[in-house]
């Protein structure tokens, strides 16, 4: 039991130190005013992605508990009501997008932002496989490889080129990859 919450422990804080140095190192080299534009549209494409996340980590764990033998049935209809819930999102993205975003750079940034978001989204929902069914080292060092992506795709991308349009690109490139790991990897653990 320990040593799961061990595991656990050093997976959220490797990510959250991961993203707060991601962060830290986005806003040194882009500097306040592109830095302030990323945060913009990454704050919405946040809280766009809310409703694709809708509270399925919380009703998978406790699902479990209350029915272990039920997890993979659970699992199955929460993936299928984010597939509904990310296709409405993009829907209202679309439109917004027509009607909201005036210029087609900031459109750019959003669709972007918003790509890695739900990438991401998904990504934690699939980690909860792991946590469902006790994996918790695999739940960890499956964090420690996709974070370990985040900040080599970011640092590499800002080194080379310090542009908002480049950076939100390697942030939606990165996540997306950091989804495709952790896709492959629960195929082969599975």
């Amino acid at each position: 039991m320990q040593l799961n919450f061990l595991y656990v422990v050093f997976s959220y804080a490797l990510r959250l130190g991961a993203g707060m140095a991601v962060f830290v190192l986005i806003a040194r080299f882009l500097g306040p005013e592109m830095f302030g534009e990323f945060t913009y549209w990454l704050s919405i494409a946040t809280i766009l992605c809310m409703v694709v996340n809708f509270g399925f980590g919380t009703m998978v764990l406790k699902s479990f508990g209350d029915n272990p033998s039920g997890a993979g049935n659970m699992m199955s209809a929460v993936f299928t009501a984010k597939l509904i819930l990310t296709m409405a999102v993009c829907l209202m993205a679309l439109l917004s997008l027509l009607f909201l975003i005036p210029d087609a750079q900031s459109r750019t940034y959003f669709c972007l932002l918003l790509v890695a978001q739900v990438a991401e989204s998904f990504t934690e929902f699939f980690n909860l496989g792991f946590r469902v069914r006790g994996q918790y080292q695999h739940e960890a060092s499956l964090s420690s490889a996709t974070s370990l992506v985040h900040i080599v795709v970011m640092l590499s991308t800002l080194f080379a080129v310090q542009s908002l349009l480049a950076v939100c690109l390697a942030f939606a490139c990165s996540r997306l990859l950091g989804m495709w790991l952790t896709a492959m990897y629960i195929t082969h653990v599975w």
